[in-house]
């Protein structure tokens, strides 16, 4: 659940609404190692490799701009609402999974991952 929680906050913090949020997305600017430039640097061709070095990390709009262009010509919004269906879906086979017990019942887990499935803040 912590995986898929970091994945949904880098999500956020590059394509979230600041209003809703409560903050400006950085990490593209602060070269963080997030689950969208990791999976780009997987799957991008050697031009846009380049344009991904020559532009993250970098506190330059035109900058930030080059890196989501890359990142939406490789299709990374999608490729995150099909990583974000199929955690659900594994978390929730491990949940039915876990044995009833006093001091972990399942709608504990249930609860916390109803709260975060989709999050828009």
């Amino acid at each position: 659940m912590g995986y898929y929680y970091q994945v949904q906050d880098d999500f956020l913090d590059c394509y979230g609404d600041t209003n809703l949020t409560g903050k400006r997305g950085t990490d593209i600017q602060n070269g963080k190692c997030t689950w969208f430039i990791v999976t780009a640097l997987e799957i991008a061709s050697d031009q846009q490799l380049a344009v991904l070095k020559d532009n993250y990390g970098r506190w330059d709009e035109t900058c930030v701009h080059e890196v989501k262009n890359v990142y939406q010509d490789l299709g990374l919004r999608d490729l995150y609402r099909q990583y974000e269906e199929s955690s659900f879906r594994e978390l929730d086979a491990i949940i039915k999974a876990l044995l009833e017990s006093v001091v972990f019942p399942r709608e504990i887990f249930y609860d916390y991952i109803n709260k975060i499935y989709k999050r828009i803040k």
